[in-house]
C-alpha cells in the first residue's frame, strides 16, 4: 500500500495525471490504515499488561500466604526454643 502511495506521490510531481483528491484519498487510507494497526497493537499489549498484572497479583498472594507461614512457624521454633532453655 505505501508503494503504491509513492508512486502516485511520484507521478503527480513528475507530471503525471493523478488529482489531487486521488493523494489525498490515498493518504487518508493510510491513515486509517496505520491507526487501525496502532489500536490493534495498543490492545494486544493491554491485554498482555492484564495478564501479566494477574500474574503478579497471584505472586503477591502466594508471598503473602508464605510469609504468614514463615511467622507461625519462626513462633513455634521461639517457643520450642524457650521451653528447652528453662
Amino acid at each position: 500500500m505505501a508503494g503504491f502511495l509513492v508512486f502516485h506521490i511520484a507521478l503527480k510531481l513528475l507530471g503525471g495525471s493523478l488529482a489531487k483528491e486521488d493523494i489525498m484519498f490515498s493518504l487518508l487510507i493510510v491513515s486509517i490504515i496505520l491507526s487501525v494497526n496502532a489500536n490493534v497493537s495498543i490492545a494486544r499489549l493491554e491485554g498482555r499488561m492484564d495478564e501479566f498484572a494477574r500474574s503478579f497479583r497471584a505472586l503477591a498472594d502466594d508471598f503473602k500466604a508464605f510469609r504468614q507461614e514463615m511467622r507461625e512457624e519462626f513462633a513455634k521454633l521461639k517457643e520450642e526454643m524457650r521451653s528447652h532453655s528453662h
